[in-house]
């Protein structure tokens, strides 16, 4: 280095002169290191990379993959950020979160602990994420809710709210829950009892449904890998679930009711582009109703705004749910805007130590820390992304039908269409909203999302939503403006009137501009027949004729007369043989 002028004669006497000291280990750090190891060991575990683990240890070690992960290096930051924010001492409890993506399900950010790297833990690596199972708390009463919602009951029905009730249980002591507070609340409806999460009401649904009906709703939603046991305690959280879960069953009701399972792996491929695993979107499966989502979301909203989770208000809207176990040994708080999904979980890692003074300056329940832990990561995830609104639940188009007559239609499958053909498709029976989402690798205004799935009937004139990509980060969220109608478009200005051409001798005049002809319907369902006159620009109205001798379900008249010319909005009567 003297020779080549890089130092002088000095700086390399000098450093001749310096003692070398051994390392015991040099250990390498990365970003992210407890989603790594999942994906790691997503493909040393997994039969489609190799028949054996030598295999696949080949293919992971000495392939040259390239992997193509959903995590969001930013969001990465963030949320490590927003717990270390929180939790700043080292006697602090640990936490856990997880960001996934409505509708897709991809994985953005995890946090799995934060001593990965600590080679004297032998424990260091136990992922707290994925792995980690504890007691929910009241974060389990949100599928208590959508078991009730699903079996009749709306936001509105009441129950009784005492301090405790009791129920008998078959072999067992009499079951005796009490509110967190001890207090009495009178009688609530579902949605106050939500908000300030009263714990008999609760219990009651749980006495009425039976906790294998609420079980159920967790395992559809999400909660597909930790055992539940069938006891009316359940509804209260005392089975224990994974951040992971918790994130992907509120992310399912976040994306009206469709599951996506958790992704963290979209592609992978050899050196030379050869594909040897990639994600697809066709598991993805609706498991709740839409309506039932989109009101289990409201009555979410009002936890943040009015009940035990107001730490977690921020500038867009958000729902969620808090929960608290015995004792303060467990944490959460599990809530998602339309965008994103997050589950903070907060706890000692010894199960049996208790997050009250003098191990904690406080009392660390649902609404304190991991409230503020999500709120602050949220803020910062979601900085320059434009809000969106929650759907309101589906109304359907008035039509004057009789009882027994459900007005129907086949979602159409729209994924991969461009924008402007997805909207003319559905815009034909449904009202269609839509967002964009910032995808890099999609081209732009491709719809990459919808709900509910394609072929799912629902009621024409309802709300569906599709979700469509863009390559501008800054286009990330609703429209600025969006005119949804199932209504013809306003006529256009009449162009410049043409001189008319000659009419042929024998062919047939030409149809008064301001009318529309009757559609024949014979033969028609009853969702094909209401399409077929709102694609003309005419108003449906449907009879149900009992007893007739015609296949049930079929149009067997109609008036006025297929190909009658009428003016456009007129109404086309038609019955159906029953």
């Amino acid at each position: 280095m003297v020779a080549t002028g890089v130092i002088t004669e000095k700086e390399a006497d000098a450093a001749k002169k310096q003692q070398i000291n051994l390392v015991r280990e040099v250990q390498q750090t990365y970003i992210a290191p407890h989603f790594v190891e999942y994906v790691r060991q997503f493909i040393l575990n997994d039969p489609q990379f190799g028949e054996t683990a030598e295999a696949r240890q080949d293919l992971l070690f000495g392939g040259g993959l390239r992997i193509y992960t959903t995590l969001d290096p930013a969001m990465q930051r963030d949320a490590e950020a927003a717990i270390t924010g929180v939790l700043d001492k080292s006697s602090y409890p640990s936490a856990a979160l997880v960001a996934m993506e409505p509708f897709t399900g991809n994985v953005r950010a995890l946090v799995g602990g934060d001593n990965f790297f600590n080679i004297d833990d032998e424990n260091a690596k136990f992922d707290l994420a994925t792995q980690g199972r504890r007691q929910s708390g009241s974060s389990f009463k949100i599928f208590a809710l959508i078991a009730a919602l699903e079996h009749g009951d709306t936001l509105d029905t009441v129950y009784p709210a005492p301090a405790e009730v009791c129920f008998s249980v078959p072999g067992q002591e009499d079951w005796c829950p009490k509110n967190y507070d001890h207090a009495g609340r009178g009688s609530q409806s579902l949605l106050a009892a939500t908000a300030s999460s009263t714990n008999t009401v609760y219990a009651r649904l749980a006495h009425d449904l039976g906790p294998d009906v609420i079980n159920k709703v967790a395992r559809d939603l999400g909660i597909r890998d930790s055992t539940l046991g069938d006891y009316y305690s359940a509804v209260l959280g005392t089975n224990e679930v994974t951040p992971l879960e918790m994130a992907t069953a509120y992310s399912t009701i976040a994306a009206d009711g469709v599951y996506s399972p958790p992704t963290f792996v979209t592609r992978i491929t050899t050196e030379d582009g050869t594909i040897v695993y990639e994600a697809t979107p066709d598991n993805r499966e609706r498991v709740i109703p839409l309506d039932v989502a989109r009101e289990a979301t409201i009555a979410m909203e009002a936890v943040v705004q009015n009940g035990t989770a107001k730490r977690a208000i921020i500038d867009r809207p958000t729902a969620g749910k808090t929960g608290t176990t015995n004792d303060y040994g467990d944490a959460w708080f599990v809530g998602f805007t339309p965008e994103l999904a997050a589950s903070v979980w907060v706890g000692f890692e010894n199960s049996n130590t208790s997050m009250t003074p003098p191990a904690t300056p406080i009392r660390v329940a649902g609404g304190t820390w991991p409230t503020q832990i999500w709120a602050d990561f949220m803020k910062n995830a979601l900085d320059g992304v434009k809000p969106s609104e929650f759907l309101a639940p589906p109304t359907t188009i008035p039509v004057d039908l009789p009882a027994g007559i459900v007005p129907v239609v086949g979602m159409p499958d729209v994924s991969g269409m461009g924008l402007d053909g997805a909207l003319r498709t559905l815009n034909e029976h449904f009202n269609v909203e839509y967002q964009y989402k910032y995808v890099p690798d999609v081209a732009d205004g491709t719809v990459i999302g919808q709900n509910p799935m394609p072929g799912t009937e629902i009621p024409a004139g309802d709300s569906v939503t599709i979700i469509v990509s863009s390559l501008d980060p800054a286009n990330d969220g609703p429209p600025p403006a969006i005119v949804t109608t199932t209504q013809p478009p306003p006529p256009a200005p009449e162009p410049a009137v043409e001189p008319a051409p000659p009419v042929e001798e024998g062919a047939p005049p030409e149809p008064d501009p301001q009318t529309v002809a009757v559609p024949n319907l014979a033969g028609m369902t009853y969702s094909q027949a209401i399409a077929a006159i709102q694609g003309a620009s005419l108003n449906p109205n449907a009879q149900l004729q009992a007893g007739a001798q015609q296949d049930t379900g079929a149009v067997v008249s109609q008036s006025p007369a297929a190909g009658q010319q009428i003016a456009p909005g007129a109404t086309v009567n038609f019955t159906i043989g029953g």
